[in-house]
């Protein structure tokens, strides 16, 4: 697989005794290219929070860097092969790998989703630009899925969500009053949803 430029992030300290979950974020069609100081810009709170060092929980933190055109879809098979070089290098709980991404990486995390059934222990979905109605491969992953009510996307995504639960796909919408595009800061400052997602096991 070819090599994805990618920022890595764990805090100081973390204990390299035991196995630590891992949180892969997926960016947005505003972060696509080949340099990764376009990974921080105003609405990319996860990567500027890893940066920071606002992610104190004890966790492996990934951001990929796809050059992406208009989908991640090149690059999933690329990503992962990066994820199982981090699982190994890094002493990887491989139970506890979860995914987050926003807008078209939000999209890119369905993907991830659905062509690696059963991988990820748990998924975080932003403002997808595109949703999943693949059921089957879906349903051994806990999701929950952030979508502002301002966003033309709104729409869109409730109603993926609503299918895929009623088809016993274990997800949840979360309907942000007031929001646009924008999910990225009221989603990674003001929830749990980094907790919740470290906490998720596959077993």
């Amino acid at each position: 697989f070819k090599i994805l430029k990618y920022l890595l992030y764990y805090p100081d300290d973390t204990d390299w005794t035991k196995k630590n979950a891992l949180i892969v974020f997926v960016h947005g069609s505003g972060e696509c290219g080949s340099s990764t100081s376009s990974l921080f810009k105003t609405n990319t709170t996860f990567n500027n929070n890893m940066k920071s060092g606002e992610f104190k929980k004890s966790a492996i933190y990934l951001a990929p860097q796809c050059k992406c055109g208009n989908t991640w879809n090149g690059c999933i098979a690329d990503l992962k092969g990066l994820i199982d070089e981090i699982v190994t290098s890094y002493n990887v709980d491989s139970n506890r790998i979860s995914i987050s991404g926003h807008s078209l990486g939000g999209a890119g995390a369905y993907k991830m989703l659905e062509t690696y059934p059963g991988f990820f222990a748990s998924a975080a979905i932003l403002a997808p630009s595109t949703s999943s109605t693949n059921y089957t491969n879906l349903q051994n992953v806990k999701i929950a899925v952030f979508t502002g009510t301002n966003d033309g996307f709104y729409e869109r995504s409730k109603s993926a969500v609503d299918y895929l639960a009623q088809n016993g796909v274990k997800i949840k919408f979360y309907s942000l009053t007031g929001i646009d595009h924008s999910t990225q800061p009221p989603v990674f400052d003001k929830t749990n949803v980094i907790e919740w997602m470290i906490n998720q096991s596959r077993k």
